[in-house]
């Protein structure tokens, strides 16, 4: 759908965390109307960087759930959460 495409652009010019975080979660449950689920992931991947850790923290929760609705691009999506795990300036979860 290209609403959740136009949402996920329009979301680097947010400067709301909270709008943010509802839009990744809108990601997270509606992830399966998107054509172009790699484009969706770089996109929710891109809110990572230079982000609030209440963003950041959203930003793993739905690359997780996509994770187990997309089984042709988990791979990829579960080595971005691994490099999640292994950098000091992105979500760490043993801190949490």
């Amino acid at each position: 759908m290209q609403s959740l495409l136009f949402l996920a652009e329009t979301m680097f010019d947010c400067q709301y965390n909270i709008l943010k975080i509802r839009i990744l979660n809108l990601f997270r449950k509606e992830c399966d109307l998107v054509n172009n689920k790699s484009k969706l992931v770089r996109y929710i991947y891109n809110q990572i960087i230079f982000e609030a850790p209440m963003v950041r923290v959203s930003v793993i929760s739905a690359l997780g759930e996509i994770v187990f609705k997309q089984k042709n691009i988990r791979d990829i999506i579960i080595s971005l959460i691994e490099n999640c795990l292994n950098d000091d300036n992105e979500v760490n979860f043993q801190k949490l």
